[in-house]
């Protein structure tokens, strides 16, 4: 499977797990990370880093993620708290709908329960998290906004994107930049429903009204900014 580098824009290139120098290889879940490393991450970074690093990059190297992104998006998703929760039923490090669940338990022949703990829910996230990048594949993208539409879709589920991308279209603004399908995702509410009858046959976006764009915009942007100090702090010991 063709890596998933993630690094052909504003960060400086870098040999993906490289850093840790076969720190990841020993015989138990926990890892050595240099003191210079350590004294710039936070301590819950730490802990799942050691934790439960050999996992993250068991699966990220498995599925072509790079694994600093995989932290990132569990910083952002839980907090790093494998009991948490969301009010839609999201669970774990990764935050996995039941219905995702379900789905990615069904694509490697398994019961739905094989991703109920801490190290299932981060290989059922990555995976999720890897095919959603393989979708936005053969769009002509950048690799900027490839992975921007990726974590959007993470979080707000491919439909809203591709409803987004098409209003986008509608209102002569680029359907293949972040910044133009931000901007779109804001007018899927019902608040634009007027708009809506034009552009979609069902009068409505194809996934339903959305009022949790800015949620999103949100998500994408700090699950990025904790991917760019990931990168910086470990491409520091390559």
């Amino acid at each position: 499977m063709r890596k998933i580098l993630f690094n052909t824009f504003w960060f400086v290139p870098f040999m993906i797990f490289g850093c840790f120098d076969g720190s990841f290889t020993g015989k138990n879940d926990k890892i050595f990370i240099q003191e210079e490393v350590r004294t710039k991450l936070d301590q819950k970074s730490l802990v799942i880093l050691n934790k439960y690093g050999k996992t993250i990059r068991h699966y990220s190297e498995r599925y072509g993620v790079d694994w600093r992104l995989v932290v990132a998006v569990m910083k952002v998703e839980s907090r790093f708290d494998y009991a948490a929760e969301s009010h839609k039923g999201a669970k774990g490090f990764m935050q996995i709908m039941p219905a995702t669940q379900d789905e990615i338990a069904e694509k490697f022949g398994l019961e739905s329960e094989a991703f109920d703990d801490p190290h299932g829910n981060i290989r059922g996230g990555i995976f999720y998290l890897a095919r959603l990048y393989k979708q936005f594949g053969d769009d002509g993208l950048s690799e900027e906004n490839r992975l921007k539409f990726t974590l959007a879709a993470y979080n707000a589920g491919q439909g809203r994107i591709s409803d987004a991308r098409k209003m986008a279209v509608y209102v002569n603004d680029d359907p293949k930049e972040w910044k133009s399908v931000k901007n779109s995702l804001s007018l899927l509410s019902k608040k634009y429903s007027s708009l809506h009858r034009f552009v979609w046959e069902e009068q409505k976006p194809t996934s339903g009204y959305f009022k949790g764009w800015k949620e999103t915009a949100n998500y994408v942007e700090s699950v990025m900014d904790y991917y760019g100090e990931y990168r910086k702090v470990f491409d520091a010991q390559a």
